[in-house]
């Protein structure tokens, strides 16, 4: 089993059909889901809405509740 996860909810990938799945329900990744910890929604932009357009900036993740936020400088 290949595992991974999207803004902190577990997924994997279901060789079949083969695309990511939530693994709570089978449904398809593509439809996004608001962060597992902040329950915020990505932005417009596609960011992680707690802690987005930091100032100077170039890559950032909230960790979502699984992973170790991290922040790269421009």
């Amino acid at each position: 089993m290949v595992t991974s996860y999207q803004r902190g909810h577990l997924i994997t990938f279901d060789f079949l059909r083969l695309i990511w799945v939530y693994a709570d329900n089978n449904e398809p990744a593509e439809k996004e889901r608001p962060c597992k910890n902040c329950g915020c929604p990505p932005t417009a932009k596609g960011h992680d809405a707690c802690i987005a357009d930091l100032p100077d900036v170039k890559h950032a993740c909230c960790g979502h509740g699984v992973e170790k936020a991290y922040r790269i400088n421009k």
